[in-house]
C-alpha cells in the first residue's frame, strides 16, 4: 500500500499528545472530526465511570500509528480517517479545544 505518509507517530501516550506534536513539529492544526471506537472500549468507559473520549483521547498504549497524507484514501485501505489538517497549531474536536495532554512517563 502506498500511503505517501507526510507525517507519522505512535499513539501509545494518548491520541490527544500524539495529534499535538503532529501540529507542533508540522505548524498545522488538526480538526477531529470522527472518534470511532469498537464495544469493547466503550464497555471500559463505562466499567471505570470515563467518557468515552477522554478515554479516547487521552489515555496511553493504544497500539496504532497516526499519519497524515494528501491522498484520499478510501476503505480498501483498512485505514481509518479520524480527520483533517487545518490552519492553527490546535486540535479541536466537535468544534472545542482538545487539552494537550496524554500519558507522561516521567510523571507516574
Amino acid at each position: 500500500m502506498n500511503i505517501q505518509a507526510s507525517s507519522a507517530i505512535d499513539c501509545s501516550d494518548g491520541l490527544a499528545k500524539s495529534l499535538y506534536f503532529i501540529c507542533e513539529m508540522s505548524n498545522v492544526g488538526i480538526d477531529i472530526e470522527e472518534i470511532d471506537c469498537n464495544d469493547w472500549v466503550s464497555s471500559v468507559a463505562k466499567q471505570n465511570d470515563i467518557k468515552i473520549t477522554d478515554l479516547v483521547l487521552y489515555s496511553g498504549e493504544e497500539l496504532g500509528i497516526i499519519f497524515t497524507s494528501a491522498r484520499n484514501l478510501d476503505a480498501t485501505h483498512n485505514l481509518q480517517r479520524i480527520g483533517k489538517i487545518v490552519v492553527g497549531e490546535i486540535v479541536r474536536f466537535q468544534g472545542k479545544k482538545v487539552e494537550q495532554k496524554g500519558w507522561d512517563h516521567f510523571d507516574h
